[in-house]
C-alpha cells in the first residue's frame, strides 16, 4: 500500500467511524480538497475537447507556495498552472523554476480558455528564439 493510499484511507474512516485526524492528515485532506477544486474550477472554465488538448498527460499536485497546481506538457514545456485564494495563474517551467506568465481573468470561461491557450502560444513563441 502506498503512502498515498494509507492517507486517503485515514481520511475515509474519518468519514465513516469519525476517527480522529492527525495533523497531517488534516493537512493532507485540505489539499486534496484545493486539487478537487482546482479541477472543478477548470472543467467550468474550459471545454472538454480544450482540457483534453491541454491535460491529457498532466499531474495535479499541492505546492506550499503556489497552491493547487497542474503541470502539463506542451512541445516538450512545462506549464503550471496555479489556483489559490480564487486566482488562476499560469507559470512555465525552466530549470526547476517558475517563471510567471500571466494571472488569467475569472469573468468569463471563454475569456479564461482563450487567455490561457494565447499565453502558452506566446510563451512556446519566445522559447523557440532562446
Amino acid at each position: 500500500m502506498t503512502q498515498n493510499l494509507a492517507r486517503y484511507i485515514q481520511i475515509a474512516r474519518h468519514h465513516i467511524y469519525g476517527t480522529p485526524l492527525d495533523e497531517e492528515a488534516r493537512m493532507e485532506q485540505q489539499r486534496v480538497g484545493a486539487i478537487e477544486d482546482l479541477q472543478t474550477y477548470i472543467v467550468q472554465k474550459m471545454d472538454i475537447s480544450a482540457r483534453r488538448a491541454l491535460f491529457g498527460a498532466s499531474s495535479w499536485s499541492w505546492d506550499d507556495d503556489a497552491g493547487a497546481t497542474v503541470r502539463f506538457y506542451v512541445d516538450d514545456q512545462s506549464f503550471v498552472l496555479a489556483h489559490r485564494h480564487d486566482r488562476c495563474n499560469l507559470f512555465l517551467e525552466v530549470n526547476g523554476s517558475k517563471l510567471p506568465l500571466a494571472l488569467l481573468p475569472d469573468l468569463d470561461s471563454q475569456l479564461f480558455t482563450d487567455h490561457l491557450l494565447v499565453t502558452i502560444a506566446d510563451a512556446l513563441e519566445r522559447t523557440t528564439f532562446l
